[in-house]
């Protein structure tokens, strides 16, 4: 499990809805697993990876509905808490991921909550304060990619 993936689950765990059910919350440990492998992998690895990464979002997004009861969001509108926080450096910049991996990672037709969730936080004042330009999140991710790549061979 890498490190980012460790300290999310211990913050979340800690501090993030304890009554949360486990099913969504091993979902999200596996999800940020898989994203790595998505990342880091080619040809069928990645496109076995990317299956388990649609899963699990199907998965997460089934425990947001079942915890938010109805309510619309987790942003409030004035802060951005823990899982915001997470889920916007994690998905925000799904174009960029797009861009760079040549898929859908959020889709507002396979995944409508956690789409809406993540686009109303891309909009948020604090979030588009701080948020990289996208050529550079894509010259980022080209890196990453290449580097990943040019390391397994």
């Amino acid at each position: 499990m890498s490190l980012f993936s460790r300290l999310s689950v211990f913050l979340i765990t800690k501090w993030f809805l304890p009554s949360t059910s486990s099913t969504c919350l091993l979902s999200l440990i596996q999800l940020f697993e898989g994203l790595s492998r998505v990342v880091t992998s080619r040809g069928e690895a990645q496109e076995k990876a990317l299956e388990e990464v649609f899963e699990r979002l199907k998965v997460f997004e089934g425990g947001m509905k079942e915890y938010l009861q109805g309510r619309a969001s987790f942003t409030n509108g004035e802060s951005l808490g823990l899982l915001d926080i997470l889920m916007v450096v994690t998905f925000g910049p799904y174009k960029a991921h797009e861009e760079v991996l040549g898929f859908k990672m959020l889709d507002p037709e396979r995944n409508p909550l956690l789409f809406s969730w993540v686009a109303a936080m891309n909009e948020h004042p604090v979030v588009k304060e701080v948020d990289p330009p996208h050529d550079k999140l894509v010259e980022l991710l080209q890196f990453i990619k290449s580097t990943s790549h040019a390391r397994s061979h």
